[in-house]
């Protein structure tokens, strides 16, 4: 052998790098290294046809007037009865997907309770509804309909129910 020569025999493969690297990464997963290159080229056409056309659906449906539901929301209006503390603002809007259990935790934190105190909701002064209540629930069958509005009575004592 002379010097400017080289001999490839004992050389090993160059590794591949960058998009090269991916392209043979995606022939392995899906296997069209098995295939004939024509076979391979046909492939990726339908391919890239069929996800270009799965694109370019889902940009119609995404920009299309089908409105999309967001999440619902409660006003709720809290009357303390009793000797309960006022809160300052009386008025929320609540998601409606919310549980008696969680505005119960919510007051409790609101009003500073210990955990040694009981807290009383009560739904048109009547009845303590159920902590898996939730507020949509209850919107629907106890709502003021002028004012669309739910009402919740709390107290640290027995009320009503």
């Amino acid at each position: 052998m002379g010097k400017g020569r080289s001999d490839r025999r004992g050389s090993a493969p160059k590794p591949a790098s960058g998009f090269e690297w991916l392209y043979l990464q995606y022939l392995l997963v899906t296997g069209l290294y098995m295939l004939e290159p024509w076979e391979r080229t046909l492939f990726n056409i339908v391919f890239a046809l069929v996800l270009s056309a799965g694109s370019a659906l889902l940009f119609t449906f995404a920009s299309s007037s089908i409105p999309i539901k967001m999440a619902d929301k409660v006003t709720v209006l809290l009357r303390s009865v009793g000797d309960a503390p006022i809160l300052k603002n009386k008025k929320y809007n609540i998601d409606s997907s919310h549980d008696i259990a969680w505005l119960t935790h919510t007051i409790r934190t609101l009003l500073k309770l210990e955990p040694n105190q009981s807290l009383f909701l009560y739904i048109s002064q009547t009845f303590a509804p159920s902590p898996d209540h939730t507020l949509d629930l209850l919107r629907k069958c106890y709502c003021l309909e002028q004012s669309n509005e739910l009402v919740i009575h709390y107290s640290t004592t027995p009320a009503w129910g």
